[in-house]
């Protein structure tokens, strides 16, 4: 009996009258608030604003049915992965779907993740395709950062049906609505240049060949060198397998050549080098500078931190997300893709520093 009364003493959930009257607006003026359509209605900011923060103050969550009646959207995305390595298992699908993630809630949507594509059959295509109906959303995603050789945009095209889709990922020569890539001659050509500002001449790089999308980055270096006359000779250029614990092959190979600064394609592998190199009795960055490539959580809690490259895979997530939502809310101002080469960020830390002079040396 007292559960059942203090179950009846629970405060409602509040409904879009109680926001209208706490805000002393008209419940249509919270509806439009509610689906960021103050501009077109012609609502004053300061209106806006003032609803909106009484939302926050009720603690009020609008129904997505609700909202799905009134405007005719669910306000709900879908993302299909090319395989669940894409958003798991690489920095690049994790950091993609943090940003697509930022821009969707803010704009007040939410999505659902569908099983990976990837292998592509019939039967796959036919399953997704049911899923995506009877999950009735508004729009699309494929994330691609795996860089396959399948044209997918038929089947994705099948399985989207009518409403918006894009596919995006990393390289250049991808299909689809959005082709944002990363610009990686702009990241050559910081990590280079951070090289030679620090009094390096003796430069190396170090990659695993069968690492997904490590040879771009690799030839990126290579023809800045070439652009800007900077001798790298293929002596410098190390193949480093990063299934194996122990890297004191490749250490001494570096430290033979005389290398000085060196360029990891991808963290892991500076992160491999900096125990073996150390191991081999060299101070980083005294001895050897490092920079590497991706930007992973654990490169800034190593001894010494890992600078290196971050690409704009957020950023890539939150352009997708905000273009995703206009192509919904607005479907006859956006019909051509878009194409863009992000820039990241070099983030120096402790691995890299002044090369020795000669005196030092």
């Amino acid at each position: 009996m007292a559960e059942q009364e203090k179950k009846n003493n629970k405060n409602p959930r509040p409904r879009i009258a109680d926001v209208a009257k706490a805000a002393g607006v008209s419940q249509t003026t919270v509806s439009f608030v509610l689906n960021n359509r103050e501009e077109e209605m012609g609502i004053a900011k300061e209106t806006a604003d003032r609803v909106r923060a009484t939302m926050l103050e009720l603690e009020y969550e609008p129904s997505r049915h609700a909202q799905a009646l009134s405007t005719g959207r669910s306000r709900l995305l879908g993302v299909i992965p090319y395989s669940s390595r894409n958003l798991y298992r690489t920095f690049m699908g994790q950091r993609i779907l943090e940003g697509f993630a930022t821009i969707s809630f803010s704009r007040g949507y939410h999505f659902v993740i569908f099983e990976e594509l990837a292998p592509v059959t019939p039967d796959r295509e036919v399953h997704l395709r049911r899923a995506v109906v009877k999950s009735e959303i508004d729009g699309l995603v494929y994330l691609n950062v795996d860089y396959p050789d399948e044209n997918l945009e038929g089947p994705m095209r099948e399985i989207a049906g009518d409403i918006p889709i894009l596919t995006i990922g990393t390289s250049e020569d991808q299909v689809g609505d959005v082709r944002l890539s990363i610009h990686l001659e702009d990241a050559a050509d910081r990590v280079l240049r951070h090289f030679q500002e620090l009094g390096h001449e003796s430069i190396g790089i170090a990659y695993h060949p069968d690492t997904e999308g490590t040879l771009p980055v690799v030839e990126a270096f290579r023809k800045r060198c070439e652009e800007i006359d900077f001798h790298l000779p293929e002596e410098n250029i190390f193949l480093v397998d990063i299934n194996k614990t122990d890297q004191s092959p490749v250490a001494k190979s570096i430290i033979e050549r005389g290398v000085t600064a060196l360029f990891c394609v991808f963290d892991l592998i500076g992160m491999k080098l900096t125990f073996s190199l150390q191991n081999q009795g060299l101070h980083i960055p005294d001895d050897l500078s490092l920079v590497g490539f991706g930007d992973y959580l654990t490169t800034p809690h190593i001894h010494p931190p890992l600078t290196t490259f971050a690409p704009p895979m957020r950023q890539i997530g939150e352009i997708t997300a905000n273009y995703l939502i206009e192509r919904i809310e607005n479907p006859g101002l956006l019909k051509n893709p878009i194409s863009q080469r992000l820039r990241g960020e070099l983030r120096i830390r402790g691995s890299s520093g002044p090369a020795k002079t000669k005196a030092q040396s």
